[in-house]
């Protein structure tokens, strides 16, 4: 028998698949779903050419790990089981990372109102 929480984020993560889908299918063509390899640096270094050759400002930026945990503490994950399983799903570090960078680069302070949406 499922446990409401557990019934709950199965929901959840289904209606997310449906939703990704259909953004997805509303993407205009050339379109391909499949992973991008994130470890080779010749991909990378793709990647990077080609954002820069469309007019994105690409830069390098150095992680304060330290900086990093203090944020993961002060964000208190844990206080949302439904968003990334509070801090212990198995991408929580990538979302989480992804969460960091964004308040370091827009200098996000305590007077700032930052929402996420996530489907």
């Amino acid at each position: 028998m499922l446990s409401i929480d557990k019934a709950y984020n199965f929901a959840i993560r289904k209606m997310k698949g449906l939703l990704w889908n259909w953004y997805y299918t509303a993407l205009r063509d050339p379109k391909v779903k499949s992973a991008v390899p994130h470890d080779d640096p010749k991909i990378q270094n793709e990647i990077i050419r080609d954002l820069k050759k469309n007019g994105f400002n690409v830069f390098d930026y150095e992680i304060n790990v330290t900086n990093y945990r203090e944020y993961i503490n002060n964000a208190e994950y844990k206080k949302f089981p439904s968003y990334y399983g509070g801090g212990k799903a198995i991408n929580f570090t990538e979302k989480s990372l992804e969460h960091y960078l964004a308040a370091k680069i827009i200098n996000l302070s305590k007077e700032d109102v930052y929402i996420i949406f996530e489907c």
